[in-house]
């Protein structure tokens, strides 16, 4: 598009606008997000949305957003306030507000501040509102979703006279999308449009940027996909669905459908233990499920995986419990405590409620346990898509507490020490699901890849009787 556009009733709608400002206006989301490339259109769209829901529910409050002042005039000023006055808006530059014939009022607004905006630091405290519409928000800090929902709260009545609900609106440069897992995680629609989506751009728009970028940024900056910072150890992992070469496939396989392993690292008392599963056809395994308490020791996390999972061998036809034919965890789990006598191997095949009731396999030969060589098989699994993640896990993962540990947020955050490149950063939040990843793809033939993996897993799968994986102990 050559500029921004003047006229409400003469913008051009691109598809995934029309759809986008359809569900908002009419379907009562919630929320909406939206995480694309440059120049697909997102910043118009917010822009129009802000004067459309002011001249449809007559006396609401709205308020649009972004990060800094500077964005907010640069961006948003010469979008919103063309197409305002086109609505019969009268324009306030001192208030940075917008004040329609019916009653209704957008008012433009920075988000910065300098503590955590949740305990009542933002700039927007105190407001009552219908809509909360922000942009940029790979720039806004994910402790505004809280706020963003606590000062959206009043329904107003569109002009046929329905009662319409308060709405989120979030938009963005897809890095690090925390606003489109939370908005899915809430119920709302996402939207991920790419720059080739925009009709309107110059022939050579695409192209002039693409070449300005490395292929790892436009796939991000023009394709829509997500952006990891750079000193990342698995670059190879691509949260977007498997069909488009990425690492998520939506596949939620039932209790007796396939084999599953849990691996995981106790981290000293903040362990991570993933559940995955077979995935026979595509000879992959699946992240499916997830536990990551703080300070808790083995008994504590077992009690936590039994509510969803249990040893192959107690498993019963019925059981809403995923069976788990082998357990595998730290090395350094066989240490024997000198004052006890026992291992972390023998707690783990304690009867439940002290232990999870199978015993662990662990990797004893020194040349298997490197950490580096692991990372790099890790790093080939997931670029040949044979690990991958739930579309549902990961929406949980990135998702709820900031602060939470997740799969997801690790895989994602995981990097090089810059003090030395050559080893992974111990950081004791990200660390420890992936090291778990690292003891799955070390015990797994299925890293090895091709048919003969795949040929393997299968007569895994359909043998008749399978003896528990989990070696000696347990029930």
């Amino acid at each position: 598009m050559a500029g921004p556009p003047r006229e409400l009733r003469a913008l051009r709608w691109l598809r995934w606008q029309a759809e986008a400002a359809h569900c908002v206006l009419t379907e009562d989301p919630g929320c909406a997000a939206w995480a694309g490339g440059k120049g697909s259109g997102k910043s118009v769209l917010v822009g129009a949305l802000a004067n459309l829901l002011a001249m449809t529910r007559p006396g609401a409050e709205i308020l649009l957003g972004m990060s800094t002042y500077p964005m907010l005039r640069d961006i948003h000023v010469p979008i919103f306030v063309p197409l305002a006055r086109s609505c019969g808006a009268d324009w306030n530059i001192a208030d940075r507000e917008a004040r329609y014939p019916n009653g209704s009022v957008v008012r433009l607004r920075h988000l910065e501040t300098a503590g955590d905006p949740a305990l009542g630091s933002s700039p927007i405290e105190g407001q009552n509102l219908h809509a909360v519409i922000a942009d940029e928000c790979q720039d806004i800090d994910p402790r505004y979703w809280t706020v963003l929902h606590e000062r959206a709260r009043v329904p107003v009545a569109d002009v046929t006279g329905r009662l319409r609900a308060p709405v989120v609106i979030t938009s963005g440069l897809p890095v690090s999308s925390w606003w489109c897992a939370r908005t899915a995680q809430a119920g709302g629609r996402v939207w991920r449009p790419r720059t080739r989506d925009n009709v309107h751009n110059a022939a050579d728009y695409e192209a002039r940027l693409r070449a300005s970028m490395t292929e790892e940024r436009a796939r991000a900056m023009l394709d829509g996909e997500e952006l990891q910072p750079e000193g990342v150890v698995y670059r190879q992992f691509r949260p977007v669905d498997v069909s488009e070469g990425g690492s998520l496939i939506d596949w939620d396989p039932a209790p007796g459908e396939c084999r599953y392993w849990l691996s995981g690292d106790l981290g000293y008392r903040w362990p991570a233990f993933v559940l995955w599963a077979e995935h026979v056809e595509r000879a992959a395994w699946v992240a499916v499920d997830e536990w990551a308490p703080d300070n808790v020791d083995i008994a504590g996390i077992s009690r936590d995986m039994l509510t969803r999972t249990c040893p192959r061998q107690v498993w019963r036809q019925g059981d809403p419990r995923r069976p788990v034919d082998l357990l595998i965890t730290d090395p350094a789990g066989g240490a024997r405590s000198a004052q006890t006598g026992q291992s972390d191997l023998d707690i783990w095949a304690l009867k439940p409620p002290e232990g999870y009731g199978m015993r662990p396999r662990v990797e004893t030969r020194p040349e298997r346990r490197g950490v580096v060589e692991g990372i790099h098989r890790v790093q080939l699994a997931l670029e040949r898509r044979q690990l991958l993640v739930s579309a549902n896990l990961y929406a949980r993962g990135m998702s709820g507490d900031a602060r939470a540990r997740t799969l997801a947020r690790s895989l994602l955050a995981y990097a090089w020490d810059p003090k030395r490149p050559q080893e992974p950063l111990k950081d004791g939040v990200n660390d420890h699901h992936v090291d778990g990843v690292r003891y799955l793809v070390r015990e797994s033939p299925l890293w090895n890849l091709g048919d003969a993996a795949a040929a393997w897993g299968r007569a895994q799968l359909e043998a008749p009787t399978r003896k528990p994986l989990g070696g000696k102990g347990g029930w």
